[in-house]
């Protein structure tokens, strides 16, 4: 019968069984929250720096996509400095990139123009979604060179 109670927690065992509990046990209750309060920081701290790489690689494909787009943009025939400038402003604006510097060589494209060169560099603490703590005050630059969609043409002197 004892067995039984001793199983539905009867409210006397239980005390006794506290007691005969080894004294290195007994003195333990706090332990958890004492290696909570160790490990925390250092699990958010993980956690933190995750999201800050994750959104690092998003940051500097988006800065390579818009450098793409732009050049191919201004290898088309018909296409100007400022069109390129607008059309990679636009796909940065897309991807949240804050305050971009976008440079275009040859600063004038017209129809002798060979080659399209895009250079776009952003600081990373202004389009990052929580405030950097490895990556902070970093510079991430793109640069695309494409060569004009009738360069074929243009080389060919008859």
């Amino acid at each position: 019968m004892s067995n039984c109670i001793r199983l539905l927690g009867y409210v006397g065992f239980l005390s006794k069984a506290e007691r005969a509990q080894p004294r290195h046990f007994r003195n333990r209750k706090g332990a958890v929250s004492v290696e909570f309060a160790v490990n925390a920081g250092l699990f958010f701290m993980l956690i933190l720096a995750s999201f800050e790489f994750a959104r690092f690689m998003m940051v500097r494909q988006s800065l390579d996509q818009a450098t793409y787009e732009g050049a191919r943009f201004g290898i088309i025939p018909g296409n100007t400095a400022a069109g390129v400038v607008a059309k990679t402003r636009q796909f940065l604006t897309t991807f949240g990139i804050r305050n971009p510097t976008i440079t275009i060589t040859p600063s004038t494209i017209d129809s002798t123009t060979r080659s399209v060169t895009v250079n776009v560099s952003a600081n990373f603490s202004d389009s990052a979604w929580i405030t950097p703590i490895f990556s902070r005050n970093t510079i991430i630059q793109s640069r695309m060179t494409l060569d004009h969609e009738n360069l074929a043409v243009l080389l060919y002197d008859p």
